[in-house]
C-alpha cells in the first residue's frame, strides 16, 4: 500500500495510529509504503530511499540503530 500526505503532520498522525496495529513501513518525505515481509521493504528502500520502521501491535515502533524516524526526517 502506498500513501502520500499533504502535510508532515498528517503523515505523523497516520503513522502513530497505524503503528498501534503493527507492521512494516517504509517512510519517506510525506509518503509511506506498507508491505510484508520486511524483505520487500528492503528492496523498495534500495529503489526509493526512506527508512524502514517496524512496530508490534499495541506497542510502539522500532527502527534500526542509528536510523532516522519520520519525525527526524520531517524537521
Amino acid at each position: 500500500m502506498f500513501l502520500d500526505f499533504a502535510t508532515a503532520k498528517g503523515q505523523r498522525d497516520w503513522l502513530e495510529t497505524a503503528q498501534m496495529y503493527g507492521g512494516v513501513y517504509l517512510v519517506g518525505n510525506r509518503w509511506v509504503l506498507s508491505s510484508s515481509p520486511r524483505k520487500n521493504m528492503e528492496t523498495l528502500r534500495d529503489e526509493f530511499g526512506g527508512t524502514i520502521e517496524e512496530s508490534t501491535s499495541y506497542g510502539g515502533a522500532s527502527r534500526a540503530p542509528g536510523a532516522q524516524g519520520p519525525s527526524d526526517q520531517l524537521k
